[in-house]
């Protein structure tokens, strides 16, 4: 779906008089409605919540300043095996009794040691990594190693920002695409309830189309502004008056024919 057409259904769906329009989408195209109204109403949160994500660390740093002293001398745990706190780069967190030499890690942290591996080329021995180990006591003072890594923050968020926007992604597909379901059931048997016919596509359609305002004040408006149940009662008042408009009467309602391209 080009973004043209994304611009010209979102704001058709936005009015009910418009929804007898969007009843003879293709079901292919409701769906792709969909899945851009989401990716793009995600990203538009993501960056809406780039200020608090780049205030962070200074924030922990203002928490941190009002102490004058924050030492930690030693630290007194002890693991059955070596915990793999994160893949790649790897880094092992190995409190047991006798912490094992873990050539593969890019950091290793053990109860007396930080051990990282540094980049440190060399004909004899041949290598291109040595490891370098510092006393746990070089690390005490947590003011001073707080202040230090805040780059580091900023390269994890870089690293694992893809990865969490893309299983949101789905997450969020998965939500609504079942909440379009309930909804279409429930306002099948109420139009039913009341003699009113309807193509349960028809109710479909609606529930989909009628989710914009929803799914963008959640996903895109949520980082910046506290709205409560207000985005489930738009939803909920902007689908009830769109299938009062269709009336029932959606019985000559044809869907659109497929491109030649589609077919």
């Amino acid at each position: 779906m080009r973004l043209n057409e994304f611009i010209f259904l979102f704001k058709s769906s936005l009015s009910p008089e418009n929804y007898r329009m969007l009843m003879t989408r293709r079901k292919r195209d409701t769906l792709q409605f969909l899945l851009m109204l989401v990716s793009i109403s995600l990203l538009l949160g993501t960056i809406l919540s780039f200020p608090r994500l780049l205030e962070f660390p200074q924030s922990v740093e203002t928490a941190l300043s009002n102490f004058e002293k924050f030492n930690i001398t030693g630290i007194d745990v002890e693991l059955k095996e070596p915990v793999v706190v994160w893949g790649y780069p790897k880094v092992i967190v190995d409190f047991t009794k006798q912490p094992q030499n873990h050539t593969d890690s890019y950091l290793t942290i053990t109860n007396s040691q930080i051990i990282r591996r540094v980049f440190s080329p060399s004909l004899f021995p041949p290598r291109l990594y040595d490891y370098e180990a510092k006393s746990i006591s070089d690390y005490s003072n947590v003011l001073e190693v707080i202040r230090g890594i805040r780059w580091l923050y900023f390269v994890i968020l870089i690293m694992v920002a893809p990865s969490v926007l893309f299983v949101l992604y789905l997450i969020y597909i998965a939500k609504y695409m079942v909440l379009s379901i309930i909804m279409t059931l429930i306002a099948f048997l109420l139009l039913v309830a009341r003699g009113k016919s309807a193509k349960h596509l028809h109710v479909w359609r609606t529930s989909i189309y009628a989710m914009s305002p929803l799914v963008v004040m959640e996903l895109g408006l949520s980082p910046v502004l506290k709205l409560g149940i207000l985005p489930f009662l738009v939803y909920i008042l902007l689908m009830a008056l769109s299938l009062m408009r269709l009336g029932g009467k959606d019985a000559d309602i044809k869907e659109k024919p497929a491109d030649k391209d589609d077919k």
